[in-house]
């Protein structure tokens, strides 16, 4: 049986690194800061392809004890 939902771990990177991430939203312009931004924006448009019910985290600074 195929997915009916998809959850996606994305990053910050792929929001302009000039603006505070308070100011974030879900239309802010997806402007990628590096590399690793670049590639998960075309991630995320690979996703949107199959328009499946869905949902994107943009994580920054992931981290845990050790």
């Amino acid at each position: 049986k195929e997915a009916e939902r998809l959850v996606y771990s994305s990053t910050g990177s792929v929001r302009p690194s000039s603006k505070p991430a308070d100011t974030y939203n879900e239309d802010t312009e997806r402007r990628p800061s590096n590399m690793h931004g670049l590639t998960k924006i075309m991630a995320e448009d690979v996703i949107f392809l199959y328009g499946k019910k869905l949902a994107i985290f943009r994580y920054s600074y992931v981290y845990g004890k050790g």
